[in-house]
């Protein structure tokens, strides 16, 4: 048993992201996890901090496993949060990685800013998805504009942000003849 509830064949080699994997599990046992995709009432879906480690972007320590999910749920895990989402996420939001529903880089980093993240942390995160071409930044820019008030920022265009949180990560973010 790796978790309540969750179990692991002997001999089987531990799957990448165990902790994030069980937590994911517990969010709907009745439904085998190939039948999950993200887009059910409970299904839940890899994010924020926990998404950058499956995305391996950024080094955030992450003591809990952050989920996405459509209702609100509880879970008796101090280790889990749950992040409630009414509306389902659009279907270009979600990737599959290992087998697990997560954000994209795009959408982690719009959750970030949502919720708050230092900025040196989010532009730790964004400078590497821009670096690997793990986002379109000028769709991200049109998305992260409402969030420039939240980091000093008022009236400044996304793309403004978008650089000053590469700058406060200490870095810059890649032209396009740089990519």
């Amino acid at each position: 048993m790796v978790g309540r509830g969750v179990y692991l064949a002997a001999g089987a080699p531990a799957p990448t992201f165990l902790d994030i994997r069980v937590a994911w599990l517990r969010l709907d046992p009745a439904t085998a996890a190939r039948e999950r995709d993200g887009s059910g009432p409970r299904d839940g879906v890899v994010s924020h901090r926990s998404a950058c480690l499956v995305h391996g972007l950024g080094e955030f320590p992450s003591p809990r496993t952050e989920l996405t999910v459509r209702q609100r749920l509880s879970t008796r895990e101090p280790s889990v949060l749950l992040h409630i989402r009414t509306a389902a996420l659009d279907r270009g939001d979600v990737v599959t990685v290992d087998g697990l529903p997560v954000t994209t880089a795009e959408r982690t980093i719009i959750d970030l800013l949502h919720a708050g993240v230092d900025a040196g942390q989010v532009g730790a995160v964004l400078v590497p998805a821009d670096r690997r071409g793990m986002v379109d930044l000028d769709a991200l820019a049109a998305r992260a504009t409402p969030f420039a008030a939240r980091y000093a920022m008022r009236g400044a265009s996304g793309t403004d942000l978008l650089a000053a949180l590469a700058e406060e990560a200490g870095q810059r973010l890649g032209t396009g003849a740089e990519r």
